[in-house]
């Protein structure tokens, strides 16, 4: 089985930024620089504010910097953050063989990909595509999460570690303490019941609640088929498509 390069959706926007100078009988403030150190160099006969001498910022440095949030809100706290969004998405292996198909075991393979989501309110990757075909006939697709039969033409794919299918894994983080991607769509079980399979078109087979770090997905493939499986070669496409909420 082939699966096709996956269809990336972006989206992103910009801000103006400006220099206000803010006064009144009591202060005066300039904000001179926007960006990643801040303003240096700020001092006086009395006083000479240098707290970090490798940024040479006047500011109290940056403590206080990350992602915060809640269910209504989040923030992302330092001079090294960006407002702008930004949803970055690749497999890492887009061809998938199963090798030849069996009627007293299941062949299995996997692919992968990873995504990582910047200031937004969470991501979904969807799949869409066909099962395996050979002159007209698709294996069946399983539409629940059920395990491999002997015997049974069965098709389908799940996003968690197997006993079953070697290579398969869970997600994994490559930012720790900010990854919140998940296998499935994080409310059913959809894709995440180890050894059982499922395939349904625009199901979801990751997403993230809000923003995350890299997160890397293995997805498992298992096909099997019956006595009446026509003989043949048999090629399927699958396109996985992420999609940001912003």
């Amino acid at each position: 089985m082939v699966a096709a390069v996956p269809v990336l959706m972006m989206s992103g926007m910009a801000q103006a930024t400006s220099n206000p100078t803010m006064t009144s009988s009591s202060y005066s403030v300039t904000e001179s620089q926007v960006g990643a150190q801040g303003d240096f160099g700020e001092q006086s006969s009395n006083y000479s504010l240098k707290p970090f001498t490798d940024d040479g910022g006047a500011t109290l440095g940056e403590d206080a910097v990350g992602n915060s949030s809640s269910t209504s809100y989040q923030t992302n706290g330092g001079f090294n953050t960006a407002e702008a969004p930004g949803l970055m998405f690749s497999v890492t292996n887009s061809n998938v063989a199963l090798g030849t198909l069996s009627i007293s075991s299941a062949s299995t393979a996997t692919a992968g990909f990873n995504v990582r989501d910047y200031t937004s309110s969470g991501y979904n990757v969807f799949m869409i595509g066909t099962p395996p075909t050979n002159a007209g006939h698709a294996l069946t697709a399983l539409t629940t999460d059920t395990a491999y039969s002997a015997g049974t033409e069965q098709f389908g794919v799940n996003m968690v570690q197997n006993s079953t299918v070697a290579g398969s894994a869970n997600a994994t983080c490559q930012a720790a303490g900010y990854c919140f991607g998940v296998a499935g769509d994080g409310s059913t079980s959809n894709y995440t019941q180890t050894n059982k399979f499922r395939f349904n078109q625009n199901e979801v087979v990751a997403s993230g609640a809000k923003s995350s770090g890299e997160t890397d997905y293995v997805m498992s493939f298992m096909a099997s088929i019956s006595t009446v499986t026509p003989g043949g070669q048999y090629k399927g496409s699958i396109t996985l498509i992420a999609t940001g909420s912003y």
